[in-house]
């Protein structure tokens, strides 16, 4: 018993470490967004493009990576996107034209979204070892991440970092880290969608409304956090008026609270169960990004942040928890269905986003965003009726 404790501890930690080390390296090139358009002279539109690349990258490594794991198993595609993760961000400002950017920015969408499909599948295996609700505690590790790196951003430009020097001092520890959690991730075999325990054929296909509209809402949540994500930055600096050094603050405090939110979020999901916190949130979020976009001074801009981090914090987790464990599907396989319709947003939101910036301002694009998550709250408390209940509860 001591010794199973132990390993579900350890696979918990070394779970964790793998979302925080991506939310780090994500956050990090993201607070240097506005310094990447400068080296390479481009607009919105053109900066655009570029998220666009990288949403296209997701959302063909993630179908791709749900069948790899039913083949053989989460572990070690886990570990092998979690090094190029390290490995390929770095080149970021070394390209040598903006076409050359576009076509990495294409491997670094299927390398992130690939492993956001992987790491997840690694923490539905941790938290059924564990025997309780842990799943947001995981998110919770990537929004650390997230703030550590927005942080490390405000504090590269304030050393007078480039770019390069910047993303190599974050990348290089992280990738001697992930040796250590190699070793704890869980050995995991390929289980069969047609399971002993698995329902009839009929029943399973009665199951994928249920996947789309666990999609779209992940769809409606994702493109919001995305969104904020990638133009935070950029917001405050050029429609806002903040300095450069402020500017990442606004993504840091967004990063911390849905540090805060996904911390207490698998308490909270036990104690009050899925719907209820969906639907809270979903307003949380709704009132958050009305501060967004009506506020001209940072102060107001910063809170509206926060509040929008503390609605979206436990969306998507309940979303994976939920869609990776439906009845006939392998490890992996729900994950993958709704992470794509959900990464979706990402396709359609940020570039979206970008040329309407690029038109009219961004405070205009972010709109949209305000749009999206009305439509969110509205199939969360219009359509989800009946509870999913959190795992491990009665």
């Amino acid at each position: 018993m001591l010794a199973s404790t132990h390993s579900a501890s350890a696979a918990r930690w070394a779970v964790s470490y793998i979302f925080a080390g991506n939310g780090i390296v994500y956050a990090s090139w993201i607070s240097r967004l506005p310094r990447i358009q400068e080296i390479y002279a481009v607009d919105y539109g053109q900066l655009s493009l570029f998220m666009l690349s990288l949403s296209l990258g997701a959302l063909v490594g993630m179908p791709i990576t749900g069948a790899i794991i039913v083949k053989t198993g989460s572990r070690l595609i886990t570990m092998v996107l979690a090094v190029s993760m390290c490995l390929v961000y770095p080149l970021i400002p070394l390209m040598p034209d903006f076409t050359v950017l576009l076509g990495l920015g294409f491997l670094m969408g299927m390398s992130n979204g690939s492993l956001d499909v992987a790491m997840n599948a690694q923490g539905i295996l941790a938290e059924d070892r564990v025997g309780k609700p842990v799943m947001s505690s995981f998110h919770a590790a990537f929004s650390i991440g997230m703030m550590v790196g927005a942080a490390l951003g405000s504090l590269a430009v304030e050393l007078g970092l480039t770019v390069f020097q910047h993303l190599v001092l974050i990348s290089s520890p992280l990738l001697l880290g992930q040796f250590w959690a190699f070793r704890r991730l869980i050995r995991d075999r390929p289980r069969s969608a047609r399971a002993a325990d698995a329902p009839p054929p009929k029943r399973r296909f009665r199951l994928i409304p249920e996947l789309m509209l666990l999609g779209v809402i992940c769809f409606c949540c994702m493109l919001g956090e995305g969104a904020m994500a990638d133009w935070l930055t950029n917001y405050m600096e050029k429609d806002i008026g903040t300095t450069r050094a402020v500017a990442p603050l606004a993504l840091a405090f967004f990063a911390g609270a849905m540090t805060l939110g996904r911390l207490l979020g698998d308490r909270a999901r036990t104690r009050f169960g899925d719907t209820y916190l969906l639907r809270f949130e979903s307003i949380l979020a709704i009132v958050g990004m009305v501060l967004v976009v009506t506020s001209t001074q940072a102060i107001p801009v910063i809170i509206g942040c926060f509040l929008v981090g503390a609605g979206l914090a436990t969306i998507v987790p309940i979303v994976y928890s939920v869609s990776g464990r439906f009845p006939g599907l392998a490890n992996g396989v729900g994950i993958s269905i709704v992470s794509t319709i959900g990464y979706a947003g990402f396709l359609v939101g940020p570039p979206a986003i970008g040329f309407i910036g690029d038109w009219v301002g961004l405070r205009f694009g972010l709109l949209v965003v305000l749009a999206l998550f009305t439509i969110m709250a509205a199939l969360v408390w219009l359509v989800l009726k009946a509870p999913a209940r959190p795992s491990g509860s009665s």
